[in-house]
């Protein structure tokens, strides 16, 4: 199988590269959805192995990950774009 990472570049209001990350799965494929900003770091949604699953990642403003999780254990849920809810937490669809 074809492997692909998620590529995190943070850019100024110029479009010239602050900082860069990738982050990898290891022989996986991996599509990053959506990105929100988030208190203190930056909030990444990423589609693993071709949809079998997804992860959230939590990031600093630096883009090191602070946590990632898997909130779904069932295979083959794909969600497309995250936003924030009122209570701190994040919604997925």
């Amino acid at each position: 199988s074809d492997a692909s990472n998620v590529y995190l570049i943070k850019t100024d209001g110029q479009g010239d590269i602050d900082w860069d990350i990738i982050f990898s799965n290891n022989n996986t494929s991996d599509q990053c959805w959506d990105v929100i900003e988030s208190n203190a770091g930056y909030i990444l949604f990423n589609n693993i192995n071709q949809g079998e699953e997804f992860e959230l990642f939590k990031t600093d403003l630096l883009g090191n990950i602070i946590w990632k999780k898997s909130p779904v254990g069932i295979k083959y849920n794909e969600g497309f774009c995250i936003q924030p809810t009122n209570d701190g937490g994040y919604i997925i669809s």
